[in-house]
């Protein structure tokens, strides 16, 4: 986890432990340790290409627009596999 306060809370870290979760926390101002960082960076790439091709969506809809931006991106698993592999975390290909 980043350092942000909340995170370091006792509700937080007891939440963690109940779930049998492993809570490691960053070095200060370390984004290259942190996949969702990565992850924001690939999403407004990907919102910034598609903006113009969907301007009468965005005017309709803008929230749909995101939602959208967000399914394609974030159903990635090769996007999110290289983001995690940065970080130096291992993930596996959940089982169909």
């Amino acid at each position: 986890m980043d350092n942000a306060s909340w995170h370091k809370s006792q509700k937080i870290r007891q939440m963690c432990e109940e779930a049998g979760m492993r809570v490691v926390f960053l070095p200060p101002y370390s984004p290259d340790f942190n996949p969702i960082e990565e992850y924001f960076g690939v999403l407004k790439r990907f919102i910034k290409k598609h903006w113009y091709e969907n301007e009468e969506l965005i005017k309709l809809d803008f929230q749909m627009f995101l939602v959208w931006c967000v399914r394609v991106v974030g159903d990635d698993y090769w996007i999110a596999q290289g983001h995690f592999r940065h970080a130096g975390i291992s993930i596996t290909k959940p089982a169909k």
